[in-house]
């Protein structure tokens, strides 16, 4: 992003909701956010890491949380998705709390559900940013929403290993006994996917 010309054209006018005339619909808030990255690692997530994508994101861009104030300010809707989710779950799952407050603070929804109902929250979860997490949670996000699998949060960063945020989403209240739909509580996928505890 290049904050030099974004300035150009919304000072000339330009829409800054507009949407692209591709399949997915990006606008420009979703574009800031990392949309184009975090659509590859959704298509090709079997075979990227998420330190992979979050170096796609986020290569060479400290700046995007600037990109993403100035089009909020030009009145970019922080609610507006794609099929991917919204800004708020691209930028929950990149790790960028700054981007995070930034969304929640001009109205973005922190309970928005994705095409796999899954939370911001869910996607913080899995990818392992704790900061993000902790951001959502103070926010006042549902704990135990279950996406289209049944999983929670919890259950998310249990199979993922993701100590440290299990322990977060516990000590915020998660329901610890909510099943998937194959029968498995946070715990069991600890134990049975990925060894932890």
């Amino acid at each position: 992003g290049d904050l030099a010309a974004l300035d150009v054209t919304l000072g000339a006018g330009a829409r800054p909701d507009a949407g692209s005339t591709c399949p997915l619909r990006y606008t420009p808030l979703l574009l800031a956010c990392g949309a184009r990255e975090y659509t590859q690692w959704e298509i090709k997530s079997a075979e990227m890491d998420a330190f992979d994508f979050y170096q796609a994101a986020y290569r060479n861009l400290p700046q995007r949380v600037e990109l993403v104030d100035r089009l909020l300010t030009a009145g970019a809707d922080p609610r507006a998705g794609y099929k991917y989710g919204t800004a708020l779950h691209i930028a929950s799952s990149c790790g960028r709390t700054d981007i995070v407050r930034a969304l929640l603070a001009r109205g973005a929804e922190v309970g928005a559900l994705d095409h796999r109902f899954c939370t911001a929250l869910h996607c913080a979860a899995f990818m392992g940013t704790a900061d993000v997490v902790a951001a959502l949670i103070e926010a006042g996000a549902d704990l135990d929403i279950q996406n289209h699998s049944g999983n929670t949060a919890l259950s998310r960063a249990a199979w993922k290993g993701h100590t440290s945020i299990v322990a977060e989403l516990t000590k915020a209240g998660a329901e610890l006994d909510i099943q998937n739909k194959a029968g498995d509580t946070a715990l069991m996928i600890s134990a049975a996917y990925r060894g932890h505890t």
